[in-house]
């Protein structure tokens, strides 16, 4: 499970690289149907589930310095206020950096270096628009070309945009710092956008005409990573769903491994031992590790041809190394399925871990007696 939730997590990593926004990391997982995992805490201890993010979950992820191979302790404090004559404990507030008990960078491998960490941190704290004038602030919808990016040449305070005219398409930039700061009338500057979104933008596509090409090959490039990303995360979580289900059928055939069943979402009866099931089932557990661990169909070949003792009994059993035979073909299968986005279909039928294959629900006699 670990290769899927590394995967996971460095794509929120990548995707912040390229949108520089919290929320538009978000917004693309939510989009994409693209979900991430999380801690649960139930009756049968901790366990990953897998489920749409929220900002929060987001945001945990890209300022938790331990995904920058950073170990840390003492974040947070703990605070004491006396309320109606009572003494109240409060826990959670977050100290600033500088009063971290212990702060070890490069403790382990992260997903990040900790510059990248540290340049991470600067991009959200600027991104907080409602965090006061001198942040810089998030790139804000409307028509003026240059929304959040000037600032007053008097009072270094942030120009706001006000939208005018019939249609409200005329945009002008002003500073309300010296009514602000002073409590002056009328404002320090003021002026339309016309003139100046027409030169920036003239400027800039200047300066970018001679790239145009390269740009243009460059965003294709990220469009088809863009693409690779979705089909391989959304491949990844049929895989977690389809190495569950298997594992589950193979392990549980007996009443006593109810706890394990529970660990993994099961509260069913256990399964029959179903020789030309189980068989199906190894097969497609080991064509997925064969993919998950990257092998190549060659090499998927080659490893299968180190286990003499395996093919020696298949062709006494069966007259032809049946083993490899199926486990090259729902390799190339799902190799296929990789390729069009589409999930494996799996040749089990009931699917792994159906409830058609397990035993009743019943208990065996002596085993109630001694639940009871």
């Amino acid at each position: 499970m670990q290769i899927w939730i590394r995967e996971a997590i460095a794509l929120v990593f990548s995707k912040f690289a390229e949108f520089h926004s919290v929320r538009q990391v978000l917004l693309w997982l939510r989009q994409e149907s693209i979900a991430l995992p999380s801690t649960h805490y139930g009756a049968q201890g901790r366990s990953v589930v897998w489920k749409l993010p929220i900002y929060n979950t987001v945001l945990h992820i890209l300022t938790n310095p331990v995904y920058a191979g950073a170990y840390v302790f003492g974040r947070t404090e703990t605070r004491v206020r006396i309320e109606q004559g009572r003494k109240r404990v409060l826990r959670g507030f977050r100290r600033p950096r500088e009063h971290w008990q212990v702060l070890i960078t490069e403790h382990h491998e992260g997903y990040i270096s900790w510059d990248t960490y540290e340049h991470n941190q600067r991009v959200i704290a600027d991104n907080a628009n409602m965090k006061g004038e001198m942040v810089r602030g998030a790139l804000r919808r409307g028509e003026a070309l240059l929304a959040g990016l000037l600032r007053c040449g008097h009072c270094g305070r942030k120009l706001h945009v006000v939208y005018t005219g019939s249609d409200g398409n005329t945009s002008r930039y002003h500073c309300r710092g010296a009514n602000i700061n002073h409590g002056a009338a009328g404002k320090c500057i003021s002026f339309g956008s016309l003139r100046i979104d027409q030169a920036v933008g003239a400027e800039v596509l200047r300066l970018l005409k001679p790239l145009g090409i390269e740009a243009a090959l460059a965003a294709i490039e990220q469009r088809a990573a863009q693409d690779d990303a979705k089909r391989r995360q959304a491949r990844w979580s049929d895989t977690v769903e389809q190495i569950r289900g298997s594992v589950l059928e193979l392990t549980y055939t007996a009443w006593d491994l109810e706890p394990f069943a529970h660990d993994v979402g099961y509260d069913g009866p256990p399964f029959r031992w179903d020789p030309e099931r189980r068989f199906l089932l190894r097969c497609e557990l080991d064509a997925a590790f064969f993919h998950l661990y990257g092998l190549s169909r060659d090499d998927t070949d080659y490893v299968m041809d180190t286990f003499p003792i395996v093919r020696k009994d298949d062709k006494k059993a069966h007259g032809e190394y049946r083993t490899k035979r199926v486990i090259l073909e729902i390799y190339d299968a799902m190799a296929e399925a990789a390729r069009t986005g589409k999930p494996y279909q799996t040749r089990l039928d009931p699917p792994p871990a159906d409830p058609r294959v397990a035993h009743p629900v019943t208990r065996p006699a002596a085993e109630k007696k001694a639940k009871g």
